[in-house]
């Protein structure tokens, strides 16, 4: 059986000791492995790939050795494929099955809902618990913040307020809503915290660079870049989700869902794919490239003013630019 997030959280008792996660949503897999491993106050914790050559060698010798100063180990089994081939899902297999008091976590990002209801959980012990990371549907996301923001800034209006704002980027906002609770912040103060147009509505830079208003793109990046140094790895994949949605909107595809862009905004994207050229495509994704590498420092140039670049590229990809 898969459990949602969700349920996994907001369980009262959890009597299982081995776990298997999947689904992208970095932020949820970091709540259950949160949870996990608050049970237990003295652990070691234990690294394993499932694809490594000397898997069984490893699994053999932390299963056997004794931990000196902790209680239990926690064994976390990570794979980065995107597909179930036969030796990961016997491996998978094996660690489900082993009869231990240790605690074992099976990591699984990139594989889908459907491989693991189709091809896997059937194989697995029934002692293992499976939860569904995938990002959450738009009424779960209001039992989230129910559940993480702190009572004392949840104003009748906020929920509709914070979805509306952040457009089911779940990750960047309960990213937010941590920093309002470490800021101890007063209810008056919630919509000054979220309503950052500048970094919380993401959307609004496309429709700005689509709208070939290259003035107000450019203030939106200046507002990040003067709001948090650290927000360019954000504006970054910003950059990279529309120039992602217009080639594949170019090379056919009809749904943008899997890129966080939802059904009222696809018609923008739709609108300005037919204005991009292959050469426009290519400036901006040799840019994009020069901009991860600047924010990793491999390069030693000014990530932002890089940033305004593409910003430039994109505008000028409109029929209506406006400087």
């Amino acid at each position: 059986m898969i459990s949602s997030a969700l349920e996994f959280i907001r369980s009262q008792e959890i009597k299982n000791n081995n776990f298997l996660i999947f689904g992208d949503e970095t932020k949820l897999i970091f709540y259950i492995k949160k949870k996990i491993k608050s049970l237990h106050t003295n652990y070691e914790r234990v690294l394993i790939s499932i694809e490594d050559k000397d898997f069984d060698e490893q699994l053999q010798n932390v299963m056997l050795s004794n931990s000196l100063f902790s209680e239990t180990k926690i064994i976390e089994f990570s794979s980065n494929k995107n597909r179930l081939s036969k030796l990961l899902v016997d491996r998978i297999q094996v660690i489900s099955n082993l009869q231990t008091q240790n605690i074992l976590l099976i990591e699984l990002p990139h594989i889908s809902k459907k491989l693991i209801a189709n091809e896997l959980s059937s194989n697995l012990s029934n002692a293992i618990c499976i939860i569904n990371c995938t990002t959450p549907a738009s009424h779960q996301i209001k039992e989230y913040i129910s559940l993480f923001m702190p009572k004392k800034l949840m104003l009748k209006e906020s929920l509709d307020f914070l979805l509306e704002m952040y457009e089911g980027n779940f990750g960047l906002l309960m990213n937010d809503i941590e920093v309002a609770k470490q800021a101890d912040l007063k209810e008056e103060d919630v919509n000054l915290a979220f309503s950052s147009n500048a970094i919380k509505n993401n959307f609004k830079l496309f429709e700005e660079m689509k709208s070939g208003n290259l003035s107000s793109a450019l203030e939106i990046i200046s507002s990040m870049e003067v709001a948090d140094k650290g927000s360019s790895a954000l504006l970054l994949w910003m950059f990279a989700r529309d120039c992602r949605a217009i080639i594949e909107l170019k090379t056919g595809k009809n749904s943008l869902r899997q890129l966080k862009i939802w059904s009222n905004q696809e018609k923008s994207y739709i609108e300005f794919a037919r204005e991009v050229s292959e050469i426009n495509i290519s400036k901006i994704v040799s840019l994009l490239e020069k901009f991860d590498k600047s924010i990793k420092g491999v390069l030693n140039y000014d990530s932002w003013q890089i940033a305004r670049e593409i910003a430039v590229e994109f505008c000028k990809c409109s029929r209506k630019t406006v400087t």
